[in-house]
């Protein structure tokens, strides 16, 4: 699969549609990522499979209680499961629908984990917290939301760059955080990721005042999920935030 590499231009202005092209091409790269982590078996078994083993899961023993000890782990695994089956052909709409809700509310619970240096049974919380972060976007995705997804992916990278480059994504996290032939650090990935999140939020805002402005004789303002953007921009181009 291929993503597009970011443009050597550093400049960076709300008011300029080259920046809101460059953010709309980062929100189609990471969703185009997604389609192809849950249309490709083998690419969902695999991603799976790495995220049981960074959890020291053993997967023929996978029925957790929901103890205080093994509640983050077990809402991350079941939460994982739940979209696996929410994706399966013969799943209803409303059967999808409703796995969606329950897995989102199951991963929340480990997103919600302090990162910083601290472990839950035995498992450092960065992994939970950067594969929870991720699978979230994956319900974003199947839920239409495209900008959600975004904004999930790129807080799995901050929560930690070295999961999102080297586990989760490191074909697309090439793309969109290096310039080529140089390297970064955790923290520079981080920085760009924030820029990436801080302006994807505010186009997020921005489009949803736009999509949802309601009737002028009209008093409450329509809850209707936001289109999701399938079209690179014209120039194909990332803006560079790297600086």
């Amino acid at each position: 699969m291929a993503y597009l590499s970011p443009s050597p231009s550093n400049s960076i202005s709300y008011n300029d549609n080259s920046d809101l092209d460059s953010i709309r091409a980062i929100v189609v790269s990471i969703n185009d990522y997604i389609l192809g982590v849950i249309s490709d078996p083998e690419a969902w078994i695999s991603l799976k499979q790495q995220c049981i083993a960074m959890l020291s899961i053993e997967e023929e023993n996978t029925l957790f209680e929901f103890s205080s000890e093994h509640s983050a782990l077990s809402n991350l695994y079941w939460g994982i499961e739940s979209i696996e089956a929410s994706i399966q052909p013969e799943s209803s709409e409303e059967k999808k629908m409703s796995r969606l809700r329950n897995s989102e509310r199951m991963l929340q619970m480990p997103a919600l984990l302090d990162e910083q240096g601290t472990t839950t049974s035995g498992v450092p919380n960065t992994i939970l917290v950067a594969f929870s972060y991720f699978y979230l976007s994956i319900v974003s995705y199947l839920q239409g939301d495209s900008f959600q997804t975004t904004l999930h992916f790129l807080q799995s990278v901050l929560v930690s760059p070295e999961i999102a480059t080297t586990d989760i994504a490191p074909e697309l996290c090439e793309s969109i955080f290096f310039t080529r032939g140089v390297s970064k650090s955790d923290e520079e990935i981080r920085d760009v990721a924030r820029k990436y999140k801080y302006r994807a939020t505010y186009y997020q805002v921005m489009s949803y005042g736009e999509i949802h402005q309601p009737p002028s004789d009209s008093t409450e303002k329509p809850l209707r999920r936001r289109p999701k953007i399938n079209k690179l921009s014209e120039t194909g181009e990332f803006k560079n935030l790297h600086g």
